[in-house]
């Protein structure tokens, strides 16, 4: 996922950003990352065809385009940004708080509220914000359990399933750690991966203070020590590797045939059909029926720079891109995505099983939260995740130290608590 690489780039955005004054314009510019421009440049094209509006794609990966608002930010100087965009195609829906915050886009106000109702509602709150809508939603993704169906064959042992339980996985990944081969593999050092297991005990990052209104730290609370031990003790029983709780490492070696099992993005699935690996997806196991696994989920929108807002071939561009016909093209070119309607949905149920499982997976997910304070999460946590799964601190001291690290962040921006 592109998270990561992005919160250094989004931390000084918000910090140094000032408002953006543009000029009126009979053509729209739409931003796009070059891994999207193919299918964007069909919809594009169709539109034009039908309504007569020319737009113009600025094509480049999204954090550099975003970063020139830097330079505005630094120098006051408009002129120097270039190809401003009435439109940003494909944007994480956790940039939303930070870009809402640096007054970049414009809530939906005037989008008609009938043309919402086919979007799913977790599609449409991750893009909400303070109660207002900032932009549309195109596709969701999100972790789920992805196994080699070559390597349970050789083993004769039954695949995945939708119903399994943690018990389940750890018995497979016992008899499918054979010889150089491993069993089961996740980057139980990072957040988002085990997200899943920490909402499974019932963990949440933030509270609502019932005193101040504002927001509380959870990460010691019972049910999120009850996860972190749970991580600890895959490592004591060898079910997880230490040395091998890396993404990238991960990765390669699915690729290469040498794991049964991972919890893994649905992003990734095409690097591993690319590989040749004969795979299959389920959805993560729970721990019981009562606790039901919810990954983080990504949704990916579009969205309206505050400068477009009086335009109506812009909120014309908005209703035709997420249109069922074109959700359904976004959701299956070249990506395994989770289309962000009802309606298109309804089209894979007998056309992919892949996506209906993503599907399945996002509809028990927790999207990830899009406010600003999330932003001095990431690397508290994936810090105590490093300790816990090297065994180096226990758990709770773990996320105590991490919970309180999060609270000085945000007290001393004045976010802790707010009201």
């Amino acid at each position: 996922m592109k998270i990561t690489r992005w919160i250094a780039v989004i931390l000084v955005i918000g910090i140094l950003i000032s408002p953006v004054a543009m000029a009126e314009s009979d053509e729209l510019i739409c931003w796009a990352d070059p891994e999207r421009q193919d299918i964007l440049n069909e919809i594009v094209n169709e539109f034009t065809k039908q309504t007569g509006i020319s737009v113009r794609i600025v094509s480049a990966p999204l954090e550099d385009l975003l970063s020139q608002y830097l330079e505005v930010g630094l120098f006051g100087n408009p002129a120097s940004l270039g190809d401003t965009p009435d439109i940003i195609f494909d944007i994480p829906h956790n940039w939303i708080g930070e870009l809402v915050r640096a007054k970049v886009i414009a809530p939906l106000d005037n989008f008609p509220k009938e043309n919402l109702q086919e979007f799913f509602a977790t599609a449409l709150e991750a893009l909400t914000l303070n109660g207002k809508l900032y932009g549309l939603p195109l596709s969701l993704e999100t972790h789920l359990l992805i196994y080699n169906k070559d390597l349970f064959d050789n083993e004769a042992l039954e695949y995945p399933k939708n119903s399994w339980t943690w018990d389940n996985l750890i018995g497979a990944a016992r008899k499918m750690s054979v010889g150089d081969q491993l069993g089961f593999l996740f980057d139980a050092k990072s957040i988002a991966p085990t997200w899943s297991i920490f909402s499974g005990h019932g963990a949440s990052l933030f509270s609502k203070n019932i005193t101040t209104g504002g927001l509380d730290v959870e990460l010691v609370s019972p049910g999120a020590i009850e996860a972190a031990e749970f991580l600890s003790d895959l490592v004591k029983n060898k079910i997880i590797l230490p040395e091998y709780s890396d993404g990238h490492r991960i990765s390669d070696l699915f690729s290469g045939g040498k794991v049964a099992m991972i919890i893994d993005g649905s992003w990734s699935l095409g690097t591993y059909e690319r590989a040749g690996i004969n795979y299959g997806v389920a959805t993560i196991p729970m721990f019981s029926l009562e606790k039901i696994a919810k990954p983080f989920v990504f949704t990916n929108g579009i969205v309206l720079d505050r400068s477009a807002v009086g335009k109506k071939a812009a909120y014309q561009f908005l209703s035709f891109v997420t249109n069922k016909e074109n959700i359904w093209n976004i959701s299956t070119e070249g990506v395994f995505q989770s289309p962000s309607r009802k309606d298109t949905l309804a089209q894979f149920e007998h056309e992919d099983s892949i996506i209906t499982t993503i599907a399945e997976q996002v509809s028990l997910g927790d999207s990830i939260p899009n406010i600003h304070e999330m932003l001095y999460v990431w690397s508290p946590v994936n810090k105590a995740l490093n300790l816990i799964i090297d065994q180096e601190v226990l758990p709770h001291i773990a996320l105590s130290d991490a919970q309180r690290e999060i609270e000085v962040s945000l007290d001393g921006l004045g976010q802790l608590h707010r009201k």
